[in-house]
């Protein structure tokens, strides 16, 4: 009983030292062309996180058909990968012109380090033509925003993946490898 008690106690301190995905949307909205560029994830960060050590792996990989071949260079960040993460100001400019008051969105340029406490938008692909409805991203403070530099806007998630067929999202915290994550999704094969 006092290991299972003490597994609970480390858990809860990993959990509240690492980034952790909070939403995902896959099968976005949009004009059915864009449905890559307009996925995206939101992360929350109770650490200090600098975008250049955010490293992610989409079932399909970017700027291509096939799915992800466990290949690092098939991954999205800013040091070694096909992908890096950049912006798109026109996305950024809307998302603060429908703003809840208090919030704030802003580009996480390379180098930036976000402060502990923050929300971070993490878009799938660079030509976003759908932008996510603020209001539901009324968190108070900033929210830090990239984009996937990607220009194929094929979906990055299957929307009805068959058994066999890769249906997770690899994250990679550079330097806290313990916090590093793996998310399975259903499509709607499963009536999700």
């Amino acid at each position: 009983m006092r290991a299972y008690g003490l597994g609970l106690l480390l858990m809860g301190h990993l959990l509240a030292q690492c980034p952790y995905v909070r939403y995902i949307l896959f099968d976005a909205c949009g004009d059915g062309n864009q449905e890559g560029c307009n996925e995206y994830l939101f992360l929350y960060t109770p650490v200090n996180l600098d975008i250049d050590n955010v490293a992610i792996s989409f079932p399909v990989v970017p700027n291509g058909n096939s799915l992800d071949n466990d290949s690092p260079t098939r991954w999205v960040c800013n040091s070694g990968c096909t992908a890096s993460w950049t912006n798109n100001a026109t996305v950024v400019n809307n998302l603060n012109t429908n703003a809840c008051a208090g919030t704030t969105f802003q580009y996480a340029s390379p180098g930036t380090t976000i402060p502990a406490g923050s929300w971070v938008l993490l878009f799938a692909g660079q030509n976003t033509s759908f932008t996510p409805s603020s209001s539901n991203l009324c968190v108070g403070g900033t929210v830090y925003v990239a984009f996937s530099s990607n220009t194929n806007c094929g979906g990055r998630y299957l929307n009805d993946p068959n058994s066999t067929q890769n249906r997770r999202t690899r994250i990679a915290f550079i330097g806290m490898p313990a916090c590093s994550m793996t998310v399975n999704y259903r499509g709607s094969l499963y009536g999700e």
